[in-house]
């Protein structure tokens, strides 16, 4: 790390990097079933945690009755899975209603929402084409995913990584205004480049028979005489259901 103070101190700015390996991280190992669990506790797997953290700080104003302190601070931060034990080259977690949502792959970061990525809704020449579809169950109106290792079938081996859920930069800003025996505190604080995974449009936006649709959903979901709507008819397919693009929003 690095501090430097200017014009006697009234200008300090500090930046730290790091790079950390941490081991033996506590996770669940499976074991045989004839034991009475299915897993057990223990120590295993790696993580590497690379960044930088800035501040700066000065007192734009010094007198006998009023004074403003100010500093600004930011840091940003890299993971990276190296070891998830013997043999293991993934996980998948579950969160919500959906299906498994993030994956922990070796080699790539903490937070990766996994899931299809779409192009739009299948259509009638879709369906004639025999443009794969997930479950083999093609109906028109529904969501049309993207067959990424083009075998013409939609499984598991079509997700990929929809964003991350950690931010790539933590920014804050706080102000300290003090007069006489009264003081003020300004913080603002503020997270960019991150995902969010909005799990709640799955009630409200995917026709699903669980929940309260949307107005939006209502008055654009797919219906014989709606067909170029933005969602999908209302149905208990499970295509529905799935983790895909269309429920990751910005969260910057």
């Amino acid at each position: 790390g690095i501090e430097l103070g200017f014009a006697k101190d009234k200008y300090k700015l500090s930046l730290d990097v790091y790079n950390k390996q941490t081991n033996d991280l506590l996770q669940s190992r499976k074991i045989p079933g004839e034991s009475g669990y299915n897993t057990i506790p223990d120590n295993f797997g790696s993580i590497e945690n690379k960044g930088i953290e800035m501040e700066f700080s000065t007192a734009p104003i010094v007198s006998k009755r009023f004074s403003w302190n100010l500093s600004f601070n930011a840091s940003s931060n890299r993971n990276k899975i190296t070891n998830l034990g013997e043999g293991i080259d993934f996980y998948n977690q579950t969160s919500g209603g959906a299906d498994y949502t993030h994956r922990m792959v070796v080699g790539s970061a903490l937070g990766e929402f996994w899931g299809y990525k779409t192009a739009g809704l299948l259509t009638a020449e879709d369906i004639s084409n025999n443009y794969p579809v997930l479950g083999g169950f093609a109906k028109e109106g529904m969501l049309k995913f993207i067959d990424n290792d083009h075998n013409n079938i939609i499984n598991d081996n079509d997700k990929e990584s929809l964003g991350n859920a950690f931010p790539k930069w933590n920014l804050g800003l706080n102000n300290t205004f003090s007069y006489r025996n009264i003081s003020l505190n300004v913080f603002v604080y503020a997270v960019l480049g991150q995902k969010i995974l909005n799990q709640n449009l799955l009630y409200s936006s995917y026709g699903t028979p669980i929940g309260v649709p949307s107005k939006d959903y209502i008055d654009n979901h797919w219906t014989p005489e709606n067909k170029s709507a933005y969602y999908p008819q209302a149905s208990q397919f499970s295509g529905n259901s799935q983790t895909t693009d269309r429920l990751i929003e910005d969260g910057s």
